[in-house]
């Protein structure tokens, strides 16, 4: 009998640590939110980085819990460096938008709606960087040529119906905001 109320006590006491946000994480989303702010001139790629590194030992640590903490961890992963390789813009690491685009969904499924439109951007961050081409229509790149921002190719097998699912604009509007650039073709799965 006793045992059982230890154990009884012990499943409440870890019920509430499971419901509250993790106060490290909401610290670095404030800190990377406020470096991104204004003109930008605070952005700086190594507390990126440091921040990525917090991310995946909370992760390790099995210190990422609720809906929210998925989702800030998944702000911070989607904030992995992209530098250009010749003329082909590439990732430091694609792995980071795949495992913000799960971490997103799952925050999603959860029930944060917050995370719904997180959730169609970091996919299609990963699908860009992966297979050339986004389902949702989320990512713009800057051309300098051009001197103006395009739309990553996007997929018109994703109808407009699973665009306004994820907070997406109809392709046709999409169209209307920016021209889709066009990129070497590439292996398609």
């Amino acid at each position: 009998m006793t045992l059982s109320v230890l154990f009884a006590c012990q499943e409440k006491a870890e019920e509430k640590q499971i419901a509250s946000d993790n106060p490290k994480l909401i610290e670095l989303v404030k800190k990377d939110q406020e470096m991104r702010s204004g003109d930008m001139s605070g952005m700086n790629a190594g507390i990126d980085l440091e921040h990525r590194k917090q991310v995946f030992e909370m992760l390790a640590k099995g210190e990422i819990k609720t809906a929210k903490d998925k989702m800030n961890a998944a702000l911070i992963l989607q904030h992995t460096n992209l530098g250009y390789c010749g003329e082909e813009l590439i990732s430091e690491s694609v792995e980071n938008y795949y495992l913000a685009t799960l971490l997103s969904e799952q925050a999603f499924l959860e029930g944060l709606e917050d995370a719904r439109a997180m959730y169609a951007a970091n996919l299609d961050r990963y699908l860009w960087l992966t297979v050339g081409i986004q389902k949702y229509g989320t990512q713009k790149v800057y051309v300098e040529e051009a001197d103006d921002f395009y739309w990553v190719p996007i997929d018109t097998l994703t109808t407009d119906q699973e665009r306004i699912e994820f907070g997406i604009s109809p392709l046709k509007d999409l169209l209307e905001q920016a021209s889709m650039n066009s990129y070497p073709k590439q292996n398609l799965l």
